[in-house]
């Protein structure tokens, strides 16, 4: 967030019209938007895009740090509002696209706006595909922190603590994972991203802001196509920790149901039947202790669902402790936890087909040192043989 003070030369100026000449890059159709959804407040307040400036006033403006940097070739796409893209293939490597007649590649002496690479570069920026700003957010890192379960020359798998973004939300948020990463392997002298050809160490997996748990995190470019590979083949076994309320009828089970997205509400919904556009989602369960009202359990996913063992849980009566969107607020007041309690606390490489320069790993399990919730409630300070 970036607050400006209205200084007595800008006084008596419409907040839209200010708003040109203060981010130049932030097109005017985008700040209308932003008014609307106080993204851009006046006071710490919403106001209308022709409210008069008064001397004195602050403006709270919850943009992207890009919208900031004086205006130049490279961020000129960010005044594309709507990239014209006639795109005939696309999926999460290349991109296939028809130029048509008369459209410029790159910027020349005539054009230096709407070129195809321009508005690629803002299409990509738009669908959170590329987050230009985060390229270099580990040059902001001073000492990485980062828990290390295992690390060889191919990967890391760091132990995410809740809390912790994956990746950049916004642009005031760069301690992120991959961030700490990138600068510890680049202190390390490991990574240098000044080379020509440098692969840029990446995420293989992510885990939301509020769970904790293992992320896989790839040093080269063989053992990402690897990974994102057995991930999608699902030969990678993910095992989570929760504490829920109340105890399940059998200390041991399956869950299934289908999952049905509400993407604006970012919420998903159990349904016992098949439906138009829900998802199977598959859980296996293991009791591990109980305590109280609440129970430790282990659960393991046969199908990857947006909050699937938050949803499932709840709707076979066990809701998270401490989930806000699918748990009990009256239960999770006697607790004061800030987030569910969910830890994907261990990592099987299965890999029942080969895998190249990760052969190795085939077989191998990792498990991380502890689990707050875990030795919090239930007394289980180390997870060996849980």
């Amino acid at each position: 967030m970036r607050e400006l003070t209205i200084q007595k030369n800008d006084a008596d100026q419409r907040l839209d019209r200010f708003l040109g000449k203060a981010v130049p890059l932030l097109p005017a159709s985008l700040a209308q938007k932003y008014i609307r959804l106080k993204r851009i407040k006046v006071n710490g307040a919403r106001a209308e895009r022709d409210y008069r400036l008064c001397e004195g006033d602050r403006l709270q403006l919850y943009l992207n740090d890009e919208f900031f940097e004086a205006p130049s070739e490279e961020n000129v796409y960010l005044t594309i509002v709507n990239p014209r893209l006639h795109i005939i293939y696309e999926d999460e490597n290349i991109m296939l696209l028809d130029k048509p007649a008369g459209m410029v590649v790159h910027a020349d002496e005539g054009e230096k706006v709407n070129t195809l690479v321009n508005h690629l570069l803002a299409y990509l920026y738009q669908k959170r595909e590329w987050k230009p700003r985060e390229e270099n957010a580990y040059l902001k890192v001073g000492k990485p922190r980062i828990n290390i379960v295992y690390e060889d020359e191919n990967i890391i798998l760091a132990d995410k603590k809740p809390g912790v973004l994956c990746h950049s939300a916004g642009a005031w948020d760069y301690n992120t994972l991959i961030a700490n990463i990138q600068a510890y392997l680049a202190q390390k002298g490991e990574w240098d991203p000044k080379g020509e050809n440098s692969f840029a160490p990446a995420l293989c997996n992510r885990i939301d802001r509020n769970t904790g748990g293992i992320v896989i995190a790839a040093k080269n470019a063989e053992a990402l196509r690897i990974l994102n590979d057995k991930i999608r083949d699902r030969e990678i076994e993910k095992y989570y920790l929760c504490a829920v309320q109340g105890k399940p009828k059998q200390p041991r089970g399956r869950l299934e149901n289908y999952l049905f997205k509400d993407a604006a509400k970012n919420q998903v919904y159990v349904k016992n039947r098949p439906e138009p556009g829900a998802k199977t989602a598959v859980t296996e369960y293991r009791l591990i202790k109980t305590s109280g009202a609440l129970s430790l359990m282990e659960c393991r996913l046969l199908t990857g669902r947006t909050h699937q063992i938050r949803a499932q849980m709840a709707h076979a009566g066990m809701p998270l402790l401490g989930d806000g969107k699918y748990g009990s607020e009256r239960f999770n007041k006697n607790f004061d936890e800030k987030g569910q309690a969910l830890y994907s606390y261990k990592l099987e490489f299965a890999f029942p087909t080969d895998a190249g320069i990760l052969e190795y790993l085939r077989g191998k399990c990792f498990t991380v040192e502890s689990v707050e919730f875990a030795e919090k409630y239930f007394g289980i300070a180390s997870l060996d043989g849980i």
